[in-house]
């Protein structure tokens, strides 16, 4: 008579039925022993191979079933579970997608795409909602819509240009990092899948979306941005090819002092920012693991996304969760390379000066993430190390002792003697929230070294002091805050030399000033 082994283990009521119809709380919690014969060809299971009964989850609490195969209670709660981990991973590796659909409906907002150029004439102040804008350059911008011919854009000369496709991927230079050599030129950009004619005489930039954020930067001379303003004026152009002998007539909106809104949701709705994109543009643009993570949420190219009343609660968690996510990566990083000075609470998400976010064949994924919750603009050059070119910069959020910035309260930044610059340096603070500019009654919310009064110490170094007052004497080097909100700082150095990319010399932390 063949032997037979006694397993203890747990069953949920009259189990074969509970597999297939909804068992009640009370006969769920039924449990007995069950005598389990050892057949002929039984052999002994290896550890953890086998699955309990009931697992006990400390984030799902109790999954049921019957041997191996779960009860209709655990399959809701797992599928329920599987889709806000779904919803939480395509907010946190699609906000860039969500922060460029928000970037063109606030370009479009001022007239219709290919014809309308953004200028900031009197330069960007506080009431413009756009991440991480600074104080001196010169911004300019439009979007580019691609049809089935290609597009040409002549570009002014000594501008940082950079031309980001609509599922924020890199593009192109143009100006002082681009083919042009400053010189400005003609880029003709060929829509997804050309295989057309190119003619001779362009820059020509293949891409795989039809939309495009293209934006530069002028700068000032003698203080003045409107010779940087009047060069776009005379020279940009966007135009089909088939157009080049007679192109249409551009439309500039200066929209210094206006109010406007160029960044995405931070709730929910940022998942129907994503799927504006996903419907509009290729599917081949986008890298086919995301794309899987918003399909599974119902982000799919072609279909309707029309969440039903449990996907809706999931997507409202979801965002609450990634939004915390992103918030605290950036404010409060764990990671080592997040930080940009050592020993300091200076940070910079361009983690390992990669615009791919990528270091030994693997993506940083909490970098990524960071940079595209607060900042925008993608292009190698923010990699590269150039001297006595362009500007590099770092943030923080945290005074010295690692105390978030309260706006109540005055701060102190020193910034050392001969700092390794061939242009200036500058702070600007923003608003946590927004990202954008603080406002205060301060226009222009930063101080930078060509400001007219700046107090300098004896041994060449500045103070700076950030706070609700002026501190006595140092009304020139006082920046505004709000005292009910709080503030984070970005510090840059325009024409950095190799002292900056050694880490040799660097700002001070924050001090608190009583």
């Amino acid at each position: 008579m063949q032997a037979k082994r006694l397993l203890t283990v747990l069953l949920a009521g009259t189990l074969f039925g509970a597999c297939q119809t909804s068992t009640s709380p009370e006969k769920e919690k039924e449990v007995k022993a069950k005598e389990v014969v050892s057949m002929k060809m039984t052999t002994p299971i290896p550890e953890g191979i086998e699955s309990p009964n009931v697992i006990h989850s400390s984030q799902l609490g109790d999954l049921k079933f019957f041997d191996g195969v779960p009860l209709p209670e655990t399959v809701d709660k797992v599928y329920d579970y599987i889709d806000l981990h779904n919803a939480v991973d395509a907010y946190t590796k699609g906000i860039q997608i969500a922060s460029m659909e928000a970037m063109k409906q606030g370009i479009l907002s001022f007239g219709p795409a290919n014809e309308t150029v953004l200028l900031f004439e009197g330069l960007m102040d506080s009431k413009a909602l756009f991440l991480t804008a600074n104080t001196t350059s010169v911004y300019m911008m439009s979007w580019l819509e691609l049809g089935d011919e290609p597009m040409v854009i002549e570009t002014p000369p000594d501008v940082l240009g950079i031309i980001d496709d609509h599922y924020f991927k890199y593009v192109a230079d143009f100006g002082r990092l681009g083919p042009d050599r400053s010189k400005g030129g003609k880029f003709l950009i060929l829509p997804p899948n050309y295989n057309g004619k190119v003619p001779r005489g362009y820059h020509v930039v293949k891409t795989n979306t039809y939309g495009h954020w293209v934006i530069w930067r002028g700068f000032q001379k003698d203080g003045s941005p409107l010779p940087a303003v009047n060069t776009t004026k005379e020279i940009y152009k966007v135009y089909p090819l088939s157009q080049k002998k007679n192109p249409p007539k551009m439309n500039f909106v200066n929209v210094s002092g206006k109010s406007f809104n160029t960044i995405h949701r931070m709730d929910e709705k940022i998942y129907e920012e994503i799927n504006a994109v996903v419907q509009s543009e290729p599917t081949a643009a986008e890298n086919p693991e995301l794309l899987g993570s918003l399909a599974a949420i119902g982000i799919e190219k072609g279909k309707t996304f029309a969440p039903d009343v449990r996907m809706k609660k999931i997507l409202e968690e979801a965002s609450k969760i990634g939004s915390a996510i992103v918030r605290t990566e950036m404010a409060k990083p764990r990671s080592e390379y997040l930080y940009k000075f050592p020993n300091t609470q200076w940070l910079n998400p361009l983690a390992y000066k990669s615009y791919l976010f990528e270091h030994n064949g693997a993506r940083l994924l909490d970098a990524r993430s960071a940079f595209h919750f607060y900042a925008t603009g993608i292009t190698p050059a923010m990699s590269m190390k150039i001297i006595g070119k362009g500007s590099q910069y770092s943030i923080a959020y945290s005074d010295k002792n690692g105390n978030v910035f309260d706006g109540s309260k005055t701060y102190k930044f020193h910034v050392p003697a001969n700092p390794p610059m061939k242009d200036f340096w500058s702070f600007t603070i923003y608003d946590n929230q927004t990202r954008s500019m603080l406002q205060t009654d301060q226009q222009f919310p930063g101080i930078d070294s060509n400001q007219k009064g700046l107090v300098q110490n004896k041994d060449g170094s500045w103070d700076i002091f950030i706070g609700p007052k002026a501190p006595k004497g140092m009304e020139n080097n006082w920046i505004q805050t709000n005292p009910s909100k709080g503030w984070n700082t970005i510090f840059r150095l325009y024409g950095p030399l190799e002292p900056w990319f050694d880490n040799k010399w660097y700002p001070s932390d924050a001090e608190l000033v009583n």
